[in-house]
C-alpha cells in the first residue's frame, strides 16, 4: 500500500510541474534561461537538441545568443534537428546573418524538406543577398536549383522583378519547376492583376490537359 501511495506521488508530481509553470506563466522558455536551453543544443539525444531549438524559437530577439550554437546543428546528422534548427535562424531574420554561409549548403541538402526550409530561412535572414541569388538560380540549367529557388522565392518581398522572374518560370521545361513557380506566385500575388492571372490560369489548363485521363 505504501508503494503504490509513493508511486501515486511521483507521478502526480511529474504530471503536474508542467501544469504548474503554465500556471504561473512560465513563457515560452518553460521557466528556463536563454543559456540553459544553448546547453540542451549540444545534448547527446537528438530528441532534446530538437526540443532546445524549438523553445528558443519561441525566445524572439532574447535567442540572438543560441545563432553560433544553432548554425552548428545546421549539420547535425540528425534530418529533424537540422530543420527545426534552421527553421529557428530563420525566425530571428537579420539577427541570425551570420548564418548565412551555413544556410547555402543546407538549401542543397539531399533531405528536401531541409533544403526547403532552408531557403526560407536564407530570405528572412539575407533578404536582400538572397533574393537577388534565388531570382538568378532561376535560369541555371539545374532544373532541382530552379524549383528550389522558386520555392524559397516565395517567402522573398513581393517586388515586382520577383514577381516578373517568377513568371518566366510557368513555361519551364521541368513540372517541379512550374508547380513551385505557381505557389510561389499565389502567396506573393495574392490579388494579382490582369498579366498574372491569365498566365497562371494557362499554366494551370495546361498541366490538367497534361494529366492522363482517370480510368
Amino acid at each position: 500500500m505504501r508503494r503504490s501511495t509513493a508511486i501515486l506521488a511521483v507521478t502526480v508530481c511529474v504530471v503536474a510541474r508542467p501544469v504548474a509553470l503554465a500556471a504561473q506563466g512560465a513563457g515560452p522558455l518553460a521557466g528556463r534561461s536563454v543559456a540553459e536551453w544553448i546547453g540542451d543544443l549540444e545534448h547527446p539525444q537528438p530528441l532534446l537538441r530538437q526540443a532546445a531549438a524549438e523553445a528558443l524559437a519561441r525566445a524572439g530577439r532574447e535567442a540572438a545568443p543560441a545563432v553560433p550554437a544553432l548554425t552548428t546543428l545546421v549539420r547535425d546528422v540528425d534530418p529533424a534537428v537540422r530543420r527545426t534548427a534552421i527553421r529557428t535562424l530563420g525566425a530571428l531574420g537579420p539577427l541570425a546573418h551570420r548564418a548565412e554561409p551555413a544556410l547555402w549548403p543546407a538549401w542543397r541538402d539531399d533531405d528536401a524538406l531541409v533544403a526547403a526550409d532552408a531557403g526560407i530561412a536564407l530570405v528572412q535572414v539575407a533578404p536582400d543577398r538572397a533574393t537577388a541569388r534565388f531570382r538568378a538560380l532561376l535560369d541555371t540549367t539545374d532544373a532541382r536549383s530552379r524549383a528550389r529557388a522558386a520555392a524559397a522565392l516565395a517567402r522573398a518581398r513581393p517586388a515586382r522583378g520577383t514577381i516578373h522572374a517568377l513568371r518566366d518560370r510557368l513555361a519551364d521545361d521541368d513540372a517541379r519547376v512550374r508547380g513551385a513557380a505557381l505557389a510561389a506566385l499565389d502567396v506573393l500575388d495574392a490579388v494579382p492583376g490582369r498579366t498574372t492571372a491569365a498566365r497562371v490560369g494557362d499554366a494551370l489548363l495546361h498541366e490538367t490537359r497534361a494529366l492522363p485521363l482517370l480510368a
